[in-house]
């Protein structure tokens, strides 16, 4: 990132909950502390009640449909009822455990499905 961005961009990668719980995270996403971050849905939905709609089971009838929703009217509509958070990636581990990365800021777009089977990376803008 720093090199296609001319170093105006670096990213700095922490792991094992090194930065706190993914509670605390997304606090601190909330008030600028961390830029960016991997968060599972349960725990955004913890602070954006209306998000607890895309956990429900058995909600899709397969991986085109739960992509077509996850990019779809329904979620804007819930991101725009949650507007601390703005949703920039949504990635999948399995079809009923969903994660997304979240920002405060700067959006990077959705892989498709198709992009998503073919294991593309997602560009950053």
């Amino acid at each position: 990132m720093q090199e296609r961005t001319g170093g105006r961009i670096h990213i700095i990668v922490e792991s094992e909950a090194k930065l706190g719980s993914e509670s605390e995270v997304l606090e601190q996403i909330k008030y600028g502390g961390i830029a960016f971050a991997r968060v599972s849905l349960s725990q955004i939905a913890e602070q954006a009640p209306e998000m607890n709609v895309l956990q429900l089971p058995y909600l899709y009838r397969d991986s085109e449909h739960m992509w077509r929703v996850l990019d779809g009217e329904i979620l804007r509509e819930c991101a725009r009822e949650s507007a601390e958070y703005e949703r920039v990636l949504w990635k999948d581990r399995e079809e009923q455990s969903r994660q997304t990365a979240i920002a405060n800021g700067t959006c990077v777009s959705t892989l498709s499905a198709e992009e998503k089977e073919r294991g593309n990376q997602v560009p950053a803008y």
